[in-house]
């Protein structure tokens, strides 16, 4: 009998000569294999945001459920989910609302220096700069919760890791936050028909595309800081 949480197995017949699937290709590959998965998990992220401050130990969860399906790995739903929400709830909770803040002035500062420039062109750097510094404050906070999942770093390294994979991968994190964008455009112009998108796959799916962006992204700074030291495996 099928269990909640528990990853059903399945049986695939695998080309040992078909070469390893990447970016786009792999990305559906595993939305087609954890589509139920996803399901679920979004029920979870909803479920556990209802009390607003459990919202970054939430995300950090649901980061290490999103980080085993794009490695393929085996995982129970509401075992590592829970596992992960309490182990991690305090040192998310203070970089979440940290970043949370920071984040929230940033789009502050965006709306406000707009609005001035409708009627002085002169505030359109400040638009662009305040635009930048939250796109890269989106892009550190997504980074954070996948070294969370992956590493066991301090605080501060785990801070400053992240701040090196927004430099490495900063053009295809802004293509990842886009796409979470268009998910949420098309939720909004097609309501109410797109009611439940919310409720189905929504909020997972975007936390999967940012999960999928910040492992890629840390490949490559592996990558660069390998050549850059002749050093092996950075973490």
């Amino acid at each position: 009998m099928w269990r909640f949480g528990a990853r059903r197995g399945d049986v695939r017949e695998i080309d040992r000569n078909a070469p390893p699937k990447r970016g786009a290709a792999l990305f559906v590959d595993i939305l087609a294999r954890e589509w139920w998965e996803l399901f679920k998990l979004n029920l979870l992220m909803v479920l556990f945001a209802l009390p607003i401050v459990t919202i970054p130990a939430m995300l950090a969860a649901t980061t290490r459920i999103t980080t085993t399906m794009i490695r393929d790995e085996n995982h129970y739903l509401w075992r590592d989910f829970q596992e992960s929400f309490r182990r991690q709830f305090w040192r998310a909770t203070l970089v979440g609302w940290i970043f949370g803040a920071a984040i929230a002035l940033g789009v502050a500062a965006v709306a406000v220096y707009a609005r001035a420039a409708a009627s002085e062109p002169l505030f359109v750097l400040p638009v662009v700069v305040s635009l930048f510094g939250t796109i890269v404050l989106l892009l550190m906070a997504s980074h954070s919760l996948t070294l969370m999942a992956l590493t066991g770093l301090p605080t501060l390294q785990l801070l400053g890791k992240a701040c090196l994979m927004t430099v490495a991968g900063f053009l295809p994190g802004l293509a990842a936050l886009l796409l979470c964008a268009v998910v949420w455009l098309v939720h909004v112009a097609a309501y109410p028909v797109s009611i439940f998108i919310p409720a189905t796959f929504g909020f997972s799916l975007c936390a999967l595309v940012m999960t999928f962006q910040s492992q890629r992204a840390l490949v490559r700074y592996q990558s660069l800081a390998r050549r850059a030291a002749g050093t092996g495996n950075m973490v």
